[in-house]
């Protein structure tokens, strides 16, 4: 808007121009309050994030603060000049045409209803109507004064229409205040009301939300019955549950009475957005508490059945495992008959899928109790813990054992079965072979059918069948006791198969004597030598040597009575041979010699016989003795071996001793058997030299059992010896030990005092020595608490301290001294005292060196320096310097205390210490506030920007690249340089001025007619870098051309007044060089091309022609080469 006019159209054209805008500024104005109620909200949730809009939030209420103010001076202003122009009734038509305005928009206010926000809003548009009647007061006053001015100088006029617009002007002032006024105050009641109510719903949420909170924290729960049970009955008649039904009212009435106010209001939803929505949300929190409330005691009920129920299923499983261990423990041992086994197998097979049945039970319990366990209260979940494993470690035995027994059952079933299955076999052969016999014989057969007869039966094949199970009936009758009935069935068995046995070969010889007998009376004596000869024969080869006759006592038995049923055979047949030799006719020549055969066999076969007999007693009289010393050794093993079980070594000298000569008497014991084993194993190797087949598993199987067990039990007896001298040597050792230790404890005490009592120096080396001895000190005390240990179990604390380790000391019962020895108790509490005093010294000069070295950084300390080593930190960690400040913010508005701040760098292992961090705060805090905010944070750790540097000029540059590459002169008498003006230097000895100018960033020399860079100039004349040229070559005089002029107007072609070919020459390198010093760049250019001498036939010169061959080269600022 243009300055105020001066003629009256053109001010109320200006007039109407603010008022319009005035008008659009309190349509403006809602959208104002809404962004600073946003800004509010979002700083009051969180400052950080609410920072970066404050300022610009500020801009904005600055700015429309200044527009407000404007639009009133203007209209102020413009007011004041119509009244100055004396359009008195004009200003008054405004002025009342305004407050009717004002007042029109008062009365659309009778019915403003709403939430707080709506509300706040129509009473920051009342609060402008109230600036604007505020800034319009001056123009009423200046108004009223006016016209008191005019009726003062015109007493004569009574009546004038500016009177009554002026009367009427005051009575709208008036009432456009008063109303103003009062609906101000009810808006601001209704603002009051509303928030009221608002706050109690707000407060009726937030109690539901932490009641909901509260229901849904973890809280450990009751594991056993009666603690579940407990806890039901706290939860129903907890204090929470009343309140909850307290606000359960309230929430009803406030609801009710919210509805009310918006059935009252009769007003848009949009202006009750916020009182709907905290309704809704009431309404929704209300549902959620009781919802959460019903599903908690649901949940507290179903965990009480659960609970109980587990506990019931544990008691059921825990009566039946009690049934299930006792019926086990009460089973017989294996049965030796196949019946009464197969009645064992089967029950033990319904017992073991009883068993098998409850391995789901078992499950299942261990689910819910490991549930309980991590879930369950600390005391219950111990219960429960030990329950279970108290139950699953029984029923695995109890499964185990079962299994056991299934597979002993089944491994005596099948040697039951094997031995009734033989005897059977064997009984009914027998049974079977007489009958077949005797009615064979019943026949009245021939002589020689009656031999077919015999030779048929075979019982000799039947033999070996027949001592198996004998053997086997025996081993299973010696397994039954005395008193079981199963023994005496057994002894029935064998007793009748060896009847049977017995009862049949007597038949078969009798039936052979009857054969023999026969044969001799029919006269058929040949034939009757011929039958006893051959069996003669047949007995003569089992009564030799190559048949083995030693071995186990049962098996010599069986050889015993084989051979006593022989000699009966033998001694029933010497009737036949007395027969043959009374009815023999002496005449025959070959009767005769059949019947001398006949008695040398039956002479060498009864010699033999009795030496058979002769041997099989000293053999069964060898198997005995090997047998008894196999069941005394047998005997006395489990003994011992229940002697030499390990034990833990009791504590005192004299038990020590004691053990020891309960050792040696055992030993004695060991060597008093020791003759018994020797003869088992000479014995058993005799034995099995000439062992009978059937006993050679038996006596292998006793020799390497017995001699196994023997050498493991003495080497068990041995360890048992050293066992003991170990630990009566360390009894004896310990007590020497435990005296130097605790002289050594003694004097480490005094020093310790010693050092106690003197001061710690304030100097920082002094205290790191002490330090360092004290350290080497603290070392060999932690050396001499191993030894302790040997003494006192050193229990580390859980948390170990910088300082190392603080023990805890108990006497241990598994050491060798007693515990409760008075230098065992002293020596423990002279360690604890000892070691205590070393930790706190080592703390005491620890803490003051660093004190020390805090104060010694402090002295010295640079802010620049520490920001850089906390911005270096940050960015090696890949985190952000504002992670840090919202990690710490703990107040309310935003901020860091000095306490919080130190705390948290030190937490961060930023590596620093307390008394920088305290001037580090200091700088940080700017306002001396005793906090940091944000601002504050980031300003100080913002990077100081650099200052940008001062553009230098070309003659500045110039200089300071020649000062440069002159700088890397490394001789005696440095290459000199002299500037004579700008753009003209002195080089070298010969102190000849040239030009050096700045071309496209190079450096560039003038040298006779062209241009070179400072660096080849440099090469070519410093000795620096000659790179091994002559000394003449560097002295030359820096020689002009003929017709050249040493100007800066150069780069113009040389002019010679030799021949127009050498002027086409010289153009050609001025052409060249000006090329070079034109268009080659610092980026682009490889090198400078220097116009070469050439003689006047066009020929290069030789002292040049090195010079004259271009060179690729860096640019300026290059550096120098290495040399």
């Amino acid at each position: 808007m243009g300055p105020i006019a001066t003629d009256i159209r053109s001010i109320k054209i200006q007039i109407e121009e603010v008022k319009i805008l005035k008008l659009q500024a309190v349509g403006k104005c809602v959208a104002i309050e809404g962004i600073n109620s946003s800004v509010q909200a979002l700083k009051n949730k969180s400052a950080v994030a609410a920072e970066n809009f404050i300022v610009a939030v500020e801009d904005i209420n600055t700015r429309w603060n200044k527009l407000v103010d404007g639009i009133f001076d203007r209209e102020q202003a413009l007011q004041d000049t119509l009244i100055k122009l004396g359009e008195l009734d004009t200003s008054l038509e405004d002025v009342n045409g305004y407050l009717q305005q004002v007042e029109e928009e008062l009365s659309d206010l009778d019915n403003v209803h709403g939430d707080p926000k709506y509300l706040e809003t129509h009473i920051k548009k009342l609060k402008m109507v109230q600036d604007d009647l505020d800034n319009q007061e001056a123009v009423v006053r200046a108004l009223n004064h006016n016209l008191a001015e005019m009726r003062a100088g015109d007493k004569g006029s009574k009546h004038s229409p500016l009177l009554d617009k002026q009367e009427e002007m005051n009575e709208l002032w008036k009432s456009v205040n008063s109303s103003l006024r009062d609906k101000r105050n009810r808006l601001q009641e209704k603002l009051t009301g509303v928030k009221s109510f608002l706050g109690d719903v707000e407060d009726v949420v937030n109690w539901l939300s932490d009641f909901e909170q509260t229901l849904k924290a973890v809280k450990t729960i009751g594991a056993l019955p009666d603690t579940a049970q407990k806890q039901c009955e706290k939860f129903n008649k907890s204090e929470h549950l009343i309140q909850l039904n307290a606000k359960n009212d309230q929430a009803h009435a406030l609801l009710t009475s919210g509805e009310e106010m918006l059935q009252a209001y009769n007003c848009h939803p949009f202006q009750t957005v916020q009182i709907r929505s905290s309704l809704a949300k009431l309404k929704r929190s209300c549902d959620a508490a009781k919802k959460q409330a019903k599903k908690k005691k649901l949940k507290l009920q179903e965990h009480l059945q659960n609970v109980t129920g587990f506990h019931s299923v544990m008691k059921i499983f825990t009566d039946w495992l009690i049934s299930g261990e006792t019926s086990l423990s009460k089973l017989k041992t294996p049965s030796k008959l196949v019946e009464p086994i197969e009645r064992q197998i089967k029950a033990h097979r319904d017992f073991h899928d009883d068993v098998e049945t409850h391995k789901e039970i078992v499950d299942r319990l261990d689910r819910t109790g490991t549930y309980l366990k991590y879930y369950g209260a600390k005391h219950d979940a111990i219960v429960i813990r030990n329950q279970l494993l108290s139950i699953k470690l029984r029923w695995k035995r109890l499964l185990w054992k079962t299994e056991e027994r299934g597979r002993l059952l089944n491994s005596a079933y099948k040697e039951d079965k094997r031995f009734a299955d033989d005897w059977k076999e064997l009984v009914g052969w027998l049974d079977a072979t007489k009958e077949s016999l005797n009615k064979l014989m019943a026949q009245r057969p021939s002589p020689v059918r009656m031999k077919e007869i015999i030779d048929e039966i075979k019982i000799g094949r039947k033999h070996p069948r027949y001592y198996a199970t004998t053997r086997l009936g025996r081993n299973l009758k010696d397994r039954c006791t005395k008193t079981d009935p199963e023994r005496e069935v057994l002894s029935k068995m064998l007793d009748e198969l060896k009847t049977k046995w017995t009862s049949l070969r007597t038949e078969i010889s009798q039936k052979q004597t009857q054969l023999d007998s026969q044969l001799l009376e029919s006269g058929r004596l040949v034939e009757a030598s011929k039958s006893l000869i051959d069996w003669l024969e047949k007995m003569e080869d089992a009564l030799s040597d190559k048949h083995p006759t030693r071995g186990d006592q049962d098996t010599v038995h069986s050889l015993v009575e084989q051979h006593k049923a022989f000699q009966e055979e033998f001694d029933s047949r010497r009737s036949t041979l007395n027969t043959l030799q009374q009815t023999a006719n002496p005449e025959d020549p070959a009767v005769l010699q059949q019947l001398n055969t006949l008695n040398d066999l039956w002479a060498k076969v009864d010699l033999l016989s009795n030496q058979r007999e002769q041997l099989l007693q000293k053999n069964l009289k060898s198997a005995s003795e090997f047998q008894a010393a196999v069941n005394a050794l047998r005997d006395f093993l489990p003994q011992a071996e229940q002697e030499l079980k390990f034990q833990p070594l009791p504590e005192h000298e004299l038990a020590i001793l004691q053990l020891m000569e309960r050792h040696e008497n055992f030993e004695d014991q060991l060597q008093e058997m020791e003759p018994n084993v020797e003869s088992i194993k000479e014995l058993g190797e005799e034995i099995m030299e000439h062992c009978h087949p059937n006993a050679v598993r038996f006596v292998k199987y006793y020799l390497t059992i017995t001699h196994t067990r023997w050498e493991q039990l003495l080497e068990r007896s041995r360890g048992r010896r050293k066992r003991l001298e170990d630990a009566l040597e360390d009894i004896q050792g310990n007590l020497s030990r435990l005296e130097d230790l605790l002289a050594y404890l003694s004097d480490a005490e005094v020093l310790l005092l010693t050092k106690q009592e003197d001061e710690i120096p304030e100097t920082v080396s002094l205290v790191e020595d002490l330090l360092k001895q004290h350290m080497e000190f603290h070392e060999e005390l932690q050396e001499k608490g191993k030894e302790v240990e040997k003494f006192t179990a050193v229990q580390s604390d859980s948390s170990r301290t910088s300082a190392g380790y603080t023990p805890k000391l108990k006497t241990v019962q598994r050491e060798l001294l007693d515990p409760n020895n008075p230098m065992v108790t002293q020596l423990q509490h002279r360690w604890r005292d000892v070691w205590r005093m070393s930790v706190d010294r080592k703390k005491r000069l620890h803490d003051h060196l660093e004190h020390l070295l805090e104060l010694e950084s402090v002295k010295n300390f640079n802010f620049e320096l520490w920001r850089q080593r906390y911005l270096a930190w940050v960015k090696t960690k890949k985190a952000r310097i504002t992670d840090f400040f919202r990690k710490q913010i703990k107040n309310e508005d935003g901020t860091i205390r000095r306490h919080d701040f130190i705390t948290g760098m030190l937490d961060s292992k930023f590596p620093t210490n307390k008394a920088e961090l305290n001037a580090v705060f200091n700088i940080f805090d700017r306002d001396r506030s005793g906090s940091i905010n944000y601002r504050e944070f980031i300003e100080a750790l913002r990077p100081v920007a650099k200052k940008p540097k001062r553009h230098m000029s070309e003659q500045e540059l110039v200089h300071d690249e020649i000062e440069r590459e002159v700088s890397t002169c490394k001789c005696r008498s440095q290459f000199k340089v002299e500037k004579v003006d700008q753009g003209k230097y002195r080089f070298g000895d010969s102190q000849k001025m040239v030009l050096v100018r700045f071309l496209n960033s190079t450096v560039m020399v003038r040298v006779g007619g062209g241009w070179v860079t400072l660096q080849k100039f440099l090469e070519n004349h410093d000795p620096c870098k000659a790179k091994g040229r002559t000394n003449t070559e560097l002295r030359e005089q820096f020689t002009l051309a003929d017709g050249t002029a040493q100007s800066r107007a150069s780069f113009s072609s040389r002019r010679h007044s030799g021949k127009a070919s050498n002027s086409g020459s010289d153009a050609g390198y001025s052409s060249a060089s000006s090329s070079a010093g034109s268009n080659t760049s610092l980026a682009g250019r490889k090198g400078a091309v220097t116009p070469t001498p050439r003689t006047t036939d066009g020929r290069v010169t030789p002292a040049r022609r090195k010079a004259a061959t271009p060179t690729p080269r860096s640019v300026a600022r290059t550096p120098p080469p290495h040399r």
